[in-house]
């Protein structure tokens, strides 16, 4: 059985997209021991889909919002690295910390090949290619590979949401709306943005943190006031389930964006604007300023009243 180290040192708004590859090399080898460093968001995700063997939860830096890895995370990893012995290493998102860990995964009782093949051809196969998508999908060799991320049900996350729904008052039949910060945009942004929402939609409103991530989530419950749902700290397994019983996410993090995209569900992402060609996406509305924090509340409100306007708003139960 392969021995095999993902590395992906970047917050969950980059790293999110690694899951689809994830899936299509599990898929494409069932017998393999994959084990994932990264963020604590991702692995918690990747470990509650069952795309993982092991996760290594790598701390990253006080108030960092680029992926770099505290000094603490960083010798953690060596240590686990060193002790490894792993027969392939893909370093997803090159740093010094990655590039280190993948120096010394092969670790002393190695017997199977140089780790760095992996992470150089890794690199090369990645060349040129823009979509993080597809240059993750390069970098884990899995072209040509359609592997959907599979729809685990976890009977204790969905009784947990359907219950935690039915105590602030909802019933089925009504729009739920999933609000999110990772606090690049002002959290007295988004309450505004929701109250419009449940005032002209009679919107259901939860207030999520991602799993393992920041604690804003019961903040902005409190801001919001009235019937709405706070989920702070969430497992990866709950944390999925909210998301998939949503009608739309509002968020700003990429990364939930995607894992909202994943689970069919339409979202509203509030983003720093950027000179890369975007994807046209009809489930994702992206609204934009120099700074995610310049953002308007009433262009993320025009957007949240379109995407609600088309998206599934039948009983949340049926679905």
């Amino acid at each position: 059985m392969s021995n095999t180290l993902i590395l992906a040192l970047a917050p969950l708004a980059e790293s999110a997209m690694l899951l689809e590859p994830l899936a299509a090399r599990r898929s494409a080898h069932p017998g393999e021991r994959i084990t994932l460093a990264g963020c604590p968001s991702l692995c918690e995700i990747a470990r509650s889909l069952g795309l993982v063997t092991e996760a290594w939860e790598v701390a990253p830096a006080a108030e960092s919002s680029r992926g770099t890895t505290s000094v603490l995370g960083a010798v953690s990893l060596l240590n686990r690295a060193r002790r490894g012995a792993f027969d392939l290493v893909i370093d997803v998102f090159p740093k010094l910390a990655s590039g280190l860990a993948s120096i010394v995964a092969g670790g002393p009782g190695s017997s199977k090949g140089n780790p760095l093949d992996g992470l150089f051809r890794s690199r090369a196969r990645a060349s040129g290619i823009v979509d993080p998508v597809s240059r993750m999908t390069q970098q884990l060799g899995v072209v040509g590979i359609d592997a959907p991320l599979p729809v685990l049900s976890n009977p204790e996350a969905d009784e947990w949401i359907e219950r935690a729904l039915r105590a602030i008052g909802y019933g089925g039949g009504g729009s739920v709306v999933v609000l999110h910060t990772s606090g690049a945009w002002p959290a007295e942004h988004l309450a505004e943005v929701g109250e419009k929402t449940r005032s002209a939609f009679g919107a259901w409103l939860v207030a999520l943190d991602a799993p393992k991530g920041d604690r804003r989530a019961k903040a902005l419950a409190s801001r919001l006031g009235g019937s709405v749902l706070g989920v702070g700290a969430p497992t990866g397994a709950r944390f999925l389930a909210a998301i998939a019983r949503a009608s739309l996410v509002v968020t700003d993090d990429a990364g939930v964006a995607h894992v909202a995209g994943l689970s069919h569900v339409p979202a509203v992402l509030v983003s720093e604007a950027t000179t890369e060609s975007p994807t046209t996406r009809p489930d994702r509305a992206v609204v934009s300023a120099a700074t995610a924090e310049r953002v308007d509340p009433s262009a993320v409100f025009d957007a949240v009243a379109y995407q609600l306007g088309r998206s599934r708003t039948g009983s949340l139960f049926a679905r």
